[in-house]
């Protein structure tokens, strides 16, 4: 009875042992099974949330990056690329935009990557606003990014541009940019550039902005425009400005006018602004400060 007593035991032993793989992989797969649900959930709209219900992460999750290509300004029914930078273990992104004080989930992408791309096709009153976006890693959400606005252009007719220090300019001089409208009431009035940053500024009792630019380097050259918004509707602007050149160059640099009045002109800047006029070998200084 003894010895079938031990052989019974090293049978349930040997029994255990060979449960214990399967038990591994049945408590993985519940595992799995739980965050496929909450995944699942997550992406139902009905189950969406606010910020305050939003569960964040304990540890130190990097805040992800918002971005807009090819730019955060858009023209009327064009299109833009919002890009959301998390981790590589990131397995879920959203984008929210802002409505009545709150956000709002706008889209989803599940999937493991480091850069998630939403596409806002068309630009429109309705998807123009402030955005932001969060990422899904492990069981717990990021903390927000921060806003990217994203402004709809021609809704109004396009203002003036002007500047009353020429088109070239000296690096440590400043340039000051007027915009102005003649047929609309706006009270804010914004100057851009590609690839450089966009100045608002409130209209005072004229009907022009001032943009006092400097002291420039040659970092300021590039093609300016303007538009015009009113502050209720700060994301919807006017159709662009005619576009204004900028060229900030050193005393040694001239730039050739192209005019069909004056054949062989150079214009340069140096102490004072103005025009050499070349006939033959006379010199003419015409000083227009």
């Amino acid at each position: 009875m003894r010895r079938m007593w031990i052989e019974n035991s090293g049978i349930e032993a040997q029994r255990d042992s060979n449960l214990l793989p399967v038990l591994l992989i049945a408590v993985s797969a519940v595992f799995l099974l739980h965050n496929f649900y909450l995944t699942l959930e997550s992406l139902d709209p009905s189950n969406s949330r606010s910020d305050q219900d939003v569960v964040f992460a304990s540890g130190n999750f990097p805040i992800p990056i918002i971005s807009a290509t090819p730019s955060s300004v858009i023209p009327w029914n064009g299109s833009v690329k919002i890009l959301c930078r998390g981790t590589l273990e990131s397995y879920l992104y959203q984008l929210e935009i802002l409505e009545n004080l709150t956000y709002k989930q706008v889209e989803k992408q599940l999937g493991f990557q480091e850069v998630a791309e939403f596409v806002i096709n068309p630009m429109d009153t309705n998807t123009a606003g402030r955005y932001q976006c969060r990422y899904r890693r492990e069981l717990h959400w990021s903390a927000p990014s921060e806003a990217l606005e994203l402004v709809v252009t021609g809704l109004y007719d396009k203002p003036f541009l002007s500047t009353n220090g020429g088109h070239v300019a000296m690096p440590g001089e400043n340039i000051s940019f007027q915009c102005s409208s003649a047929h609309m009431s706006f009270d804010r009035f914004s100057l851009s550039r590609p690839g450089g940053p966009t100045l608002s500024r409130h209209r005072d009792a004229r009907l022009q902005v001032d943009f006092t630019l400097g002291p420039v380097n040659l970092s300021f050259s590039g093609v300016y425009t303007c538009y015009g918004w009113h502050s209720g509707r700060p994301y919807l602007w006017s159709a662009p400005s005619d576009a204004l050149e900028l060229v900030v160059t050193d005393t040694n640099h001239c730039m050739r006018l192209e005019h069909t009045l004056f054949r062989g002109v150079r214009r340069c800047r140096g102490e004072s602004l103005g025009l050499w006029i070349y006939e033959g070998v006379s010199r003419i200084w015409l000083d227009i400060q």
